[in-house]
Formats: structure tokens, C-alpha cells, sequence
């Protein structure tokens, strides 16, 4: 079968051989010109409408870009450190996301804490994000220490900026909690709710409390987390500070947010409910 195919190949090759020789010599010079050029012409022909097409359509075309071309640094503010009690110490700063429209999804940050000598005593980290614009404290409660710590220092880490499409808007209200003095033993209590206002069940929300003197510095401040916050909940919660006399504090803020840019943080209800507290932790983590 093989043979006979490669012998009528072959007679056809003799064939076309023996009329190429037969024509006359002006047309064997034409056919090979014209067979030579045929290579150049495909090719002008392809490069040639490929680019009046892809002229034809620049407009319409899609091109990967990205998403922007350049970011601010996050305004890091100076580390304070307050002494909340015996080997017993709060530490905070003040961030501030400069980008209107990049948010930080999950950064890293570590504080170093200092002895008088300017040694190290310790290290803390955690992690963090930024919405765009967003301006918060990054808060380290009870950092336990036998060696006096007199200042510290943070570092952010693993910066890498996100232009979102569309972020959801979480509305957390925060009332002006009601404070009073315990006396046995002393501590300060600050007592109130958050209400969810956002129609997503928050799988974990931050309170972040800060606490004034009369000369308005920060003489307080810490933070809790409350977990499974339902859409339309009032969340109450009960805070304090061992040692701190009533008198002592002029005025209590407090923060509440959510880690809106992590999907998984986010639950839409069909129906809000209000609902009693919750201690089931969310499967993701906060950041």
C-alpha cells in the first residue's frame, strides 16, 4: 500500500518535472520568479493585516495595565508607652493611610520596646489593615515586663497596596459609653454598646478604647474583640482599667471597625435580626 503511494508520488514528481522543462524558457523564468516571490508576499501579507487590524481596532482592544502607578507611605506616628500597672504596660501609635483609593488588605507590623539604657526588652508583632484614607491606632495591651520599658518603636512590614473596585461601607455606631469607679478592687469601667448597622453579619469587630485627661493626653488606652456581630445587633460590652481613679479621666472615646476588605469577614443577612451575644470565633482571621 506504502509502496504504491510513494510510487505515484514519484510519477507525479516526473510529470510536473518534465512540463517545467517543456515550457518554453521566458515562462520557466516567470513561474520560478513568481514562486520564489510567493515567500515574501505571505509574509507581507500576514505583518501587513495584522497591523492595519490591529490599528483598525486600538480603541477597543484590552490591555493589561496596572492598576496604579504610584502610592504614599503610611504616616507612622511616634510610639507612646504608658504604665498601666505592675510589670504591666499599654502601647500604641497613630497610623494613617495617605491613599485615597489604595487600601492595605494585610500588612505586618512589629513593635520593639526599650529598657532606660536603650536596650531591648522585648518584641511584639501583629497584623493590620488600611482602608483608604483610614487614620487608627495600632494598640499592644498588657505587654508583661519585669524590666522598666521607657519607649518603643514600630516597623511596618509586607506593604504591598490593593485598588479595590468597590469596597463595602460598614457602619459600626459607638454611643458615648456610661463610666463609673469600682473600688474593691479600684478600677475605672467604661460600660456601653456598638450597634452593626451594616446589613452583613461581622465576623470580627475591634473596639479600641482611649481614655483623656483633664489636659486632654492619653492617660489609657485597649482594645477588645467581639466576634459574630449580627446586622442591626447591639453588642454591649463591659471595660477596665485596674489602678485609674474616675476622676483621673476627662473623656472616653471609642472605635469600632471591621475588617471590611476580607470577604470572608463579611456575611450578608437576609433578614436583621437582633441577637444576644456570641462567643463563636470566625473561621478567617480579622486582618
Amino acid at each position: 500500500m506504502l509502496q504504491d503511494l510513494w510510487l505515484k508520488i514519484q510519477e507525479i514528481i516526473l510529470v510536473v518535472l518534465r512540463s517545467f522543462q517543456e515550457l518554453p524558457r521566458g515562462k520557466r523564468l516567470v513561474l520560478i520568479v513568481c514562486l520564489v516571490a510567493m515567500i515574501p508576499a505571505f509574509f507581507i501579507a500576514k505583518y501587513g493585516s495584522f497591523a492595519f487590524w490591529n490599528w483598525q481596532y486600538k480603541d477597543l482592544r484590552v490591555v493589561a495595565a496596572p492598576a496604579f502607578q504610584s502610592s504614599q507611605d503610611v504616616e507612622v506616628g511616634t510610639a507612646k508607652v504608658i504604665r498601666s500597672g505592675d510589670n504591666l504596660y499599654s502601647v500604641y501609635t497613630k497610623i494613617k493611610n495617605r491613599n485615597l483609593d489604595l487600601a492595605l488588605q494585610d500588612a505586618r507590623y512589629e513593635f520593639t520596646f526599650f529598657n532606660n539604657s536603650g536596650d531591648v526588652v522585648k518584641t511584639q508583632q501583629g497584623g493590620l489593615f488600611l482602608l483608604p484614607d483610614q487614620e487608627k491606632y495600632i494598640v499592644v495591651s498588657n505587654v508583661v515586663s519585669t524590666e522598666v520599658i521607657t519607649s518603643a518603636k514600630v516597623v511596618l512590614s509586607q506593604v504591598n497596596w490593593q485598588k479595590k473596585a468597590a469596597i463595602p461601607k460598614i457602619v459600626i455606631r459607638t454611643p458615648a459609653p456610661t463610666t463609673y469607679e469600682e473600688v474593691n478592687p479600684l478600677q475605672f469601667v467604661a460600660e456601653g454598646v456598638i450597634v452593626n448597622e451594616s446589613p452583613y453579619r461581622l465576623g470580627t469587630v475591634r473596639i479600641t478604647f482611649v481614655l483623656y485627661d483633664a489636659s486632654g493626653e492619653i492617660i489609657g488606652i485597649s482594645e477588645r474583640s467581639e466576634f459574630s456581630v449580627r446586622s442591626s445587633e447591639r453588642r454591649a460590652y463591659v471595660q477596665r482599667w485596674p489602678g485609674l481613679y474616675e476622676s483621673e479621666v476627662a473623656r472616653v472615646e471609642v472605635f469600632a471597625e471591621t475588617n471590611s476588605l476580607n470577604g470572608n469577614n463579611l456575611i450578608l443577612e437576609d433578614l436583621p435580626s437582633v441577637g444576644g451575644s456570641s462567643l463563636d470565633r470566625p473561621d478567617t482571621d480579622f486582618y
